[in-house]
């Protein structure tokens, strides 16, 4: 059989391809680089290992190629017994990573002070190596061996099939074999979290008692049964801001009310559409059709409501509020990202029509002002029911339907993020567009000591607050082929000036950052905590709020903030 009709070639684990190793130093060398979120020697020894052996692997494949194409091998290009190659590419090795751990070490700690985060420690460096070469040695390992049965197959192939077949055969059984194995996959991934998430969200936390209080869903005068309503629904209706914390920061004398907390959880019934109905009989009965704001609120993946928000906006309005929301998954973000996304966006839809279709009913002068909320996963069902065809169509849905929206940490694929973002007036950067002049929609990217509030801002007001460091809301898949627009001058705060872009290592650092979002201080990355009273001011602000205001409410808040998750 000849070497050019079968993938058959020489097993890589008897030979180290010196291109390989060239690529695969670029690749590490480059995943060094500081990105949106800094990274400690564990999380970059993974990060750059998988970026070597992916360099590795491409370097390898390329100098075959290039010895098959020019029909002769190339001495320098495969080393099969110790020679000045081998000692040279040795050399090379150490080398880099002695410049490589210098570098690290400087880019890092620049990063970590745009953010407020200690600097690494001088030791950090040597075993981010060691770890980064032990994770690219294993995914080789592997690598070889999924190659050893690809070329098993090409081997069978050819010799079951005639030659002119034998290729198209393999490639055909291989892709089959992948597509049916994905779907194995997932279909068992869903399977297995679902079954250890469901037992999970019938737990209780800790400290977590059912409310007294009659206008909180779990409440023994609520439609909502308590056992129902899952771990994290528990949670939010348990937390309500009492009327003694309410007095307390807005004085004895003040007038304030019992907030409104309704979620129905997924074993109150059975569909999304029960439970968005459900909701509001909830809201019916604990009077939400008359207070000052109302808010659909879209929750995370597993039900999670970050208590911070709820605080900081019943604070805001004295309890004057009301809150609704259904819970569509037991899963965390994560996973409802990947393998049920679709039912964040349909259960945003579905409660708010519910809502939308009661609150029209009342007369016009006494209908509470609505609005939508959603964080993260739960960014794109808040922006569902007001999708149109394009950015104008999409704003006019809001003005029509709502009062105002506040959307946070919105994912970078979210249609109507998108739209505003395409639309952009020029001279606006990606992270901080500007649309429309800033008439209806606005985005505040979480610097601090801008001007808040804006008396001349127009009802309904939708705001996205976004930081310019968080990956969620700006990583995205046509960063995979092409340089993101919001790496462009002038950055935002918390982006490094010395991050740049770069094919394949830039995706694997992409991931890297999106499953640690939550873990920069407050006020960067994917945490939000510190930022829900301005945003809620900025929104829906009470009669005669001031920026004096909203710093007293930040303050006041400051010292209680909960610790925000991105896996819930």
């Amino acid at each position: 059989m000849s070497e050019t009709t079968s993938l058959s070639t020489r097993s890589p684990g008897r030979s180290t391809s010196l291109i390989g190793i060239g690529v695969g130093l670029l690749f590490w060398f480059v995943s060094l680089t500081p990105t949106l979120i800094p990274r400690g020697w564990i999380v970059q020894g993974v990060t750059s290992g998988a970026c070597l052996a992916i360099g590795y692997g491409i370097g390898s494949l390329a100098g075959r190629w290039a010895g098959r194409v020019g029909k002769r091998r190339r001495p320098a290009e495969t080393v099969h017994r110790p020679t000045n190659g081998r000692l040279v590419a040795g050399a090379a090795v150490a080398c880099v990573a002695v410049i490589g751990i210098a570098a690290w070490t400087t880019w890092q700690n620049d990063a970590r002070d745009l953010v407020g985060m200690p600097d690494l420690a001088w030791w950090e460096g040597l075993p981010m190596v060691v770890l980064s070469v032990g994770v690219a040695t294993g995914l080789v390992w592997i690598g070889g061996r999924i190659g050893n049965g690809l070329r098993a197959v090409d081997r069978l192939a050819h010799r079951r099939l005639p030659p002119w077949l034998a290729m198209p055969g393999t490639i055909v059984l291989v892709a089959l074999v992948v597509v049916l194995g994905a779907q194995v996959v997932s279909r068992s991934l869903e399977v297995a979290t679902n079954v250890v998430y469901e037992a999970l969200d019938q737990g209780t936390n800790p400290g977590i008692e059912p409310p007294t209080v009659a206008t909180v869903s779990g409440s023994p005068a609520s439609l909502v049964g308590w056992e129902t309503m899952g771990r994290w629904g528990r949670d939010f209706a348990a937390g309500v801001t009492s009327r003694e914390q309410l007095l307390a920061y807005h004085g004895a004398g003040a007038s304030v009310r019992d907030p409104i907390r309704t979620f129905v959880g997924m074993r109150t019934a059975g569909t999304i559409e029960e439970r968005a109905a459900l909701a509001v009989r909830e809201l019916e009965r604990a009077g939400a059709f008359e207070r000052r704001v109302l808010v659909v609120w879209v929750p995370a993946g597993s039900g999670w409501m970050d208590p911070n928000a709820a605080r900081a906006l019943e604070l805001l309005h004295a309890g004057d509020t009301a809150i609704a929301a259904i819970q569509y998954s037991y899963l965390p973000s994560f996973f409802s990202w990947l393998i049920a996304s679709s039912k964040a966006v349909e259960a945003g839809a579905v409660l708010f029509d519910a809502v939308h279709e009661r609150w029209a009913q009342l007369p016009q002068a006494d209908r509470p002002q609505l609005i939508v909320f959603g964080a993260s996963l739960g960014a794109g069902g808040a922006e569902t029911p007001f999708i149109g065809a394009d950015t104008a169509s999409s704003i006019a849905n809001f003005a029509e339907r709502s009062d105002g929206a506040l959307i946070v940490g919105s994912l970078q694929r979210n249609t109507i993020l998108r739209q505003i973002t395409d639309a952009r007036e020029p001279g606006s950067p990606a992270w901080e567009p500007v649309y429309g002049g800033g008439e209806s929609v606005r985005f505040v990217s979480g610097e601090r000591g801008r001007s808040g509030l804006d008396p001349d801002w127009k009802s309904p007001r939708i705001l996205y607050l976004q930081h310019p460091s968080d990956p969620v809301s700006y990583w995205g898949f046509d960063d995979v082929w092409s340089v993101p627009d919001w790496l462009a001058e002038p950055r935002g705060v918390g982006v490094p000036e010395a991050m740049g872009w770069f094919p394949v290592v830039s995706t694997i650092q992409a991931l890297a950052d999106v499953a640690f979002s939550s873990s920069l201080p407050s006020g960067f990355g994917h945490d939000y905590r510190i930022e829900y009273p301005d945003a809620f001011a900025r929104v829906a602000p009470p009669t005669s709020w001031t920026d004096a205001d909203t710093a007293r409410l930040e303050a006041y808040l400051a010292e209680g903030t909960e610790t925000a998750s991105g896996a819930r």
